[in-house]
C-alpha cells in the first residue's frame, strides 16, 4: 500500500532516518537492513547509519552513497555476545554510557527525525540516546527474546525495556514478536525481512536430476544445524548413491571449532566423498541456483529465515525445520516440507519423499516460488516500513 510521504516542517526536506547497528559484519540482520535502505523512497526519507565498528557493512553502505558514521566503541562492549549478556558483561556503565552519548551527538548532528535501532545492543544503546534526544524510536527485533536464544538476564532486560524505550517495535516475524511479550500489542508489528528476489526469480525451474545436489546455506554455527544435515545425508546415501550434499557458508564471530567438527563428522559418517564444503559465497543467487533441493536445519527456532525465502523464490523444493518464523514462510506440503527440529531421520525422510516423487517436488517448488514473490519482496517490506515512519511522525 502506498502512502503519501511526510515532509519536514519546511515542506521540502525528506525526513531523516538514523539506523543504528552494533556491528559491521554482513550477517542476516545487516543484509536485511541494507536491502531496506536501498529500497527507501529517497524523496520521502533520507537514510543515515551509525555503526559501532567498521567493516563490510559500512563498505556496502558507502558504496551506495549512504552517510555512515563509525563510532569509537570500547572493545569489551563490542565483544559482548547476545547469549551472554549480563550485569557484568554488557552493562559496563562507563563504556555503555560513553557510546550512548556518542550516539546522541550523531542524532543531533544528523538532525534525525527517527532512530531505527537494528540489533539488540543498538536497541539499548541507541534507545537511550534516542529518548534523551527526544526523537521517535523504533526497535527492530530480529532475534528471539527467549532463554533458549539469549541469557536469562538479557531476556528479562529486553522485555522490560521494550515497554519503556521504543515508541514502536518491529519484529521480523509474528513468532519473534510474541517472544517480546509486549503488554500493549498495538506498539508492535511484524514486518517480514523482504529481499530483492529478482535474481532468484530469474533462475529457470528444472526437474530433479538423477544426481541431485542437496544443499544447506548459512553461517556455520551449531544452532543452524549443519551437523543434522550431515546426519541426514548419511541416512540418504544408500537409497540415493548419486546424490551430493553441499554446505555453503563459513563461521562468523570466531566459531571455527564448529566448522572443524563438521569436517570430522563427515569423515566419521563415511560421507566425505559425497560432501562438498563450498565456503562463503557472495553470489548467493548463483549458489542457490546450483542446488536441486534446499534444506534448512536449525535446531533452535529461527526468528525468520531469509535464505529459505531466497531458495523458494528460486523455485527450489525446500525441507525446513518447524520452529520460530519458518512456518510463516513455508506451508507444510504446499510450498515445502516441515520437519521437527534436531531430527535427522525426519529430515532424511522428507528429502527422500521429494526425491522419490518428482511431480510432487515440482508442485511444491512452483508453489514456493509464487509464495515467496508475493509475500516477501523488499518493495512490500519497504512500503510497510515507510508507512510506519509516516504514522509515527504524524502522531
Amino acid at each position: 500500500m502506498e502512502s503519501k510521504g511526510t515532509k519536514g516542517e519546511d515542506g521540502e526536506r525528506p525526513r531523516r532516518i538514523l539506523y543504528a547497528d552494533h556491528t559491521s559484519v554482513l550477517a542476516g540482520g545487516e543484509i536485511a537492513l541494507l536491502e531496506l535502505i536501498r529500497t527507501l523512497d529517497r524523496e520521502r526519507f533520507t537514510p543515515v547509519v551509525a555503526l559501532l565498528s567498521d567493516g563490510p557493512f559500512a563498505v556496502e553502505l558507502r558504496t551506495i552513497g549512504v552517510e555512515t558514521h563509525i563510532l569509537a566503541t570500547p572493545r569489551d562492549l563490542l565483544d559482548a555476545r547476545k547469549d551472554s549478556i549480563g550485569g557484568k558483561s554488557f552493562l559496563k556503565m562507563r563504556a555503555a554510557m560513553s557510546t550512548v552519548f556518542a550516539l546522541r551527538r550523531v542524532i543531533k548532528q544528523t538532525k534525525a527525525d527517527i532512530v531505527h535501532a537494528n540489533s539488540l545492543k543498538a536497541d539499548i544503546l541507541a534507545g537511550i540516546a534516542g529518548r534523551l534526544s527526544g526523537v521517535k524510536l523504533i526497535w527492530h527485533i530480529r532475534d528471539r527474546v527467549a532463554d533458549d536464544y539469549l541469557s536469562p538476564f538479557a531476556t528479562k532486560l529486553i522485555r522490560t525495556l521494550a515497554g519503556i524505550l521504543p515508541h514502536h517495535i518491529v519484529a521480523n516475524s509474528n513468532a519473534t514478536l510474541q517472544t517480546v511479550q509486549l503488554k500493549k500489542t498495538r506498539n508492535g508489528s511484524a514486518i517480514y525481512s523482504g529481499l530483492d528476489l529478482g535474481p532468484f526469480a530469474a533462475i529457470p525451474a528444472r526437474p530433479l536430476p538423477a544426481n541431485p545436489i542437496i544443499g544447506i546455506v548459512g553461517r556455520f554455527t551449531e544452532w543452524k544445524g549443519q551437523h543434522i544435515f550431515l546426519q541426514a545425508a548419511a541416512i540418504l546415501r544408500n537409497e540415493f548413491p548419486a546424490a551430493r550434499f553441499r554446505l555453503i557458508g563459513s563461521p562468523l564471530f570466531g566459531e571455527t571449532d564448529y566448522e572443524a567438527s563438521l569436517h570430522q563428522l563427515a569423515k566419521s559418517l563415511g560421507i566425505e566423498a559425497i560432501t562438498d564444503f563450498a565456503g562463503f559465497r557472495r553470489d548467493i543467487a548463483v549458489a542457490v541456483g546450483e542446488l536441486d533441493l534446499f534444506v534448512h536445519a536449525s535446531i533452535t527456532a529461527e526468528p525468520f529465515g531469509q535464505v529459505v525465502v531466497q531458495a523458494m523464490a528460486a523455485g527450489k523444493p525446500v525441507v525446513a525445520t518447524h520452529g520460530g518464523g519458518i512456518p510463516e514462510i513455508v506451508e507444510h506440503d504446499v510450498s515445502g516440507k516441515l520437519v521437527p527440529m534436531n531430527d535427522a531421520p525426519a529430515m532424511a525422510g522428507a528429502i527422500a519423499e521429494l526425491l522419490r516423487k518428482p511431480d510432487e517436488s515440482a508442485r511444491v517448488a512452483k508453489n514456493a516460488r509464487e509464495r515467496a514473490l508475493e509475500r516477501f519482496s523488499i518493495q512490500r517490506t519497504a512500503n510497510q516500513m515507510m508507512d510506519l515512519y509516516d504514522s509515527l511522525l504524524n502522531k
